[in-house]
């Protein structure tokens, strides 16, 4: 692998400047990276516009708590039949407007908890979100996702396209 490396120095890693960071982005995109840990959680904005201040903000549920949030929303989005299209939210080619509290309930607080304060200016601002998720979740249907309550939940996949990635370096290759 080594000599693979060197004949093709493409391949090495490279570390990102969060300059360089910014200019792997598409433009009016946003990077959301989360860092799951045994007891905590980071999540960490960049922004594509330079204006846009990079945030790093911690979230304070471990691993066991999100895989089990993310498994309860996952079954009651599945109770409800509604796994089609977008994130579960359309059937038919009709948006759903849930009439379970629950589920509403449930796909806020994942949002307000994923998504604290300091990170929902930067998507607000963006026109595409490039999630990479990390741990349980990825088995999260981030479009789902509700950012307000009832009329209008404002479903995250309905307001946003949402492309997921492993990495920014594989976003800038």
């Amino acid at each position: 692998l080594a000599e693979i490396r060197r004949s093709q120095p493409g391949l090495e890693p490279h570390a990102f400047t969060f300059t360089e960071a910014r200019r792997a982005l598409p433009s009016g995109s946003v990077f959301v990276a989360w860092m799951v840990g045994e007891d905590d959680s980071s999540v960490f904005v960049i922004p594509a516009d330079p204006k846009q201040p990079i945030v790093a903000t911690p979230i304070p549920l471990g691993e066991a708590e999100l895989s089990d949030r993310v498994h309860r929303f996952r079954e009651r989005i599945y109770a409800r039949g509604r796994l089609r299209a977008v994130g579960g939210l359309v059937e038919a080619g009709q948006a759903v407007t849930t009439t379970d509290p629950e589920l509403l309930s449930a796909a806020q607080d994942l949002f307000a908890a994923l998504f604290p304060a300091e990170t929902v200016a930067s998507i607000e601002h963006a026109r595409r979100i490039i999630l990479s998720p990390d741990g349980p979740l990825w088995e999260l249907p981030f479009a789902a996702l509700a950012r307000r309550g009832s009329p209008d939940p404002g479903w995250l996949g309905l307001e946003k396209p949402l492309s997921y990635t492993a990495s920014l370096t594989l976003v800038a290759l």
